[in-house]
């Protein structure tokens, strides 16, 4: 009968060890795969290719898609100076219904506005029925009253307020599909190195915030003259 020397049985061990840390090290690569894949194929994907100079699908747009300028906002429901464009954003838009459409970009401000991302998720959701626009002025109009505890609720209300259908609302609003588009435009604001709402694109180029209606018209009636 052969017996293995010392060396070779140390020589033996060692490679059943390697053996061992290889069969783990592919197991969880294995599963690590089977993860990323399940990850990528459950999960709808947010609107592609956001940029400032063009209308992404999944926008929210107000206006004519053939007109001459676009603004852009990237907003916070919960932002007090957003709540104070908002009535100027919607003149602008009925004052100049074939030169100007609206987008409507969420960014909310998560380390200060704990309610507004749920604010983006309502209106969201009742995007998904035609009113985002209206869900949009309510939720702006009220920021005092539904950025508290029990807000769900609130919402609730207003979707009953537009008449829209509640249970597929309240469906919307938890869906995952909702959730990733509100994220996939925050992600985007932050990738565009934005830190504060609301912010405004006229046309690709970034522009300040104007003192009030007046001075917003006259950038509009500008770019429009160089049209």
């Amino acid at each position: 009968m052969e017996y293995l020397t010392l060396e070779q049985q140390n020589k033996q061990r060692q490679k059943k060890a390697s053996l061992w840390l290889i069969a783990i090290v592919l197991i969880g690569l294995s599963v690590w795969g089977v993860w990323q894949l399940a990850a990528h194929s459950s999960k709808p994907n947010g609107p592609a290719n956001i940029t400032v100079d063009s209308v992404s699908a999944g926008d929210n747009v107000l206006g004519r898609q053939d007109a001459p300028l676009t603004l852009i906002e990237y907003g916070d429901f919960q932002c007090p100076a957003c709540a104070a464009y908002n009535p100027i954003v919607l003149k602008l838009a009925g004052d100049y219904p074939d030169q100007l459409r609206i987008v409507y970009r969420h960014f909310p401000l998560k380390s200060i506005h704990a309610y507004a991302i749920y604010g983006a998720y309502a209106a969201e959701a009742a995007g998904k029925q035609g009113k985002f626009w209206a869900m949009e002025e309510l939720l702006f109009a009220n920021r005092s009253q539904w950025a508290a505890p029990g807000f769900e609720q609130r919402f609730i209300n207003y979707a009953s307020q537009l008449n829209l259908d509640t249970e597929q609302f309240k469906k919307d609003y938890d869906s995952q599909e909702v959730k990733i588009k509100v994220e996939t435009s925050y992600e985007n604001a932050l990738s565009l190195g934005l830190t504060g709402t609301p912010t405004f694109f006229l046309n690709g180029e970034q522009i300040s915030p104007p003192a009030d209606y007046n001075k917003f018209k006259e950038i509009i009636d500008e770019k429009l003259n160089q049209k």
